[in-house]
């Protein structure tokens, strides 16, 4: 009798955290009590019930053991056991999935504030299949790659860079926002920085999309605003795309009136030579 008012007891304390649990949606279960003279199941009981809260992890293997001991009895105890272990598992699967999705971005950032790009740029796909709108990860993504050119010689990343830096813009201007904008000053910074280097990325092999993002850079109240590097690929984007277009254009519509014009010129000039110095040998010589 003793071993029936304990187990009792055990569940009704079990039932009292119900509510705070992912259970409390459960149907709740009857109440009767089990009588028993089994010590080892009202311990093994009394272990899940105190570790519950404060040790899920050993209240868990209490419940296995349990149930492999008692599952067939399809009773109260055993029915509520059951669908903790499923939530416990389920549970311990999510933060299994958290930990190594949380270690994965740790390890690209670290790869980066090492200047390891290739081993950041390798992990980034993986890391974005994580979370696509991770702008704590997108945002160095996005500039890194101008370290990597300015330092080490090396446009490997650029044009990956490129649309990572687009798609951290995107998601800024709608309102996402990392825990911290270090190492940079602030959100404006950001934006600006990750125009910047949209330009800088692209000012040889798309000209006029890195004409539009840094004359962006120029508009927003940063650092950017005044840095001479961004005034020096503005005209390199310029020369390479707007310039090289007119001069081209140009070439093929006046070239040959131009040509025809300068040897115009050439024949003009050789005749009049030809006249001045006729007409010269026929006048004479000063007194």
């Amino acid at each position: 009798m003793r071993h029936r008012a304990t187990l009792a007891l055990l569940f009704a304390f079990a039932l009292a955290g119900f509510g705070a649990t992912r259970l409390q949606a459960q149907p709740r279960p009857g109440t009767s009590a089990q009588e028993t003279d089994d010590e080892v199941k009202v311990n093994t009981y009394k272990k899940f019930v105190e570790n519950r809260e404060p040790n899920p992890a050993v209240a868990y293997q209490a419940a296995k053991y349990y149930m492999g001991r008692y599952g067939k009895e399809d009773d109260q105890y055993t029915r509520y056991l059951k669908q903790w272990i499923a939530f416990y598992e389920d549970d311990e699967r999510a933060r299994k999935l958290a930990a190594e999705k949380a270690d994965r971005e740790q390890r690209l950032l670290d790869a980066i504030t090492q200047k390891r790009f290739a081993d950041a740029y390798s992990q980034a796909r993986q890391v974005l299949n994580d979370d696509a709108t991770n702008v704590k990860v997108l945002i160095p993504l996005g500039y890194s790659a101008v370290i990597a050119t300015t330092e080490s010689k090396n446009e490997n990343f650029n044009a990956e860079a490129a649309g990572y830096a687009r798609r951290a813009i995107q998601l800024i201007e709608s309102g996402k926002a990392p825990d911290s904008w270090s190492p940079f000053k602030n959100k404006e910074d950001v934006l600006a920085s990750l125009s910047y280097a949209i330009g800088f990325y692209l000012h040889k092999t798309s000209p006029d999309e890195a004409i539009a993002s840094l004359i962006r850079a120029a508009h927003i109240d940063s650092d950017r605003k005044t840095a001479p590097s961004t005034y020096y690929y503005l005209a390199l984007a310029y020369q390479s795309g707007p310039y090289k277009k007119l001069s081209a254009d140009y070439s093929a519509r006046f070239a040959k009136a131009t040509i025809l014009s300068s040897k115009q010129r050439r024949a003009n000039g050789w005749r009049g030579s030809r006249i001045f110095t006729s007409s010269d040998t026929r006048i004479p010589p000063p007194d």
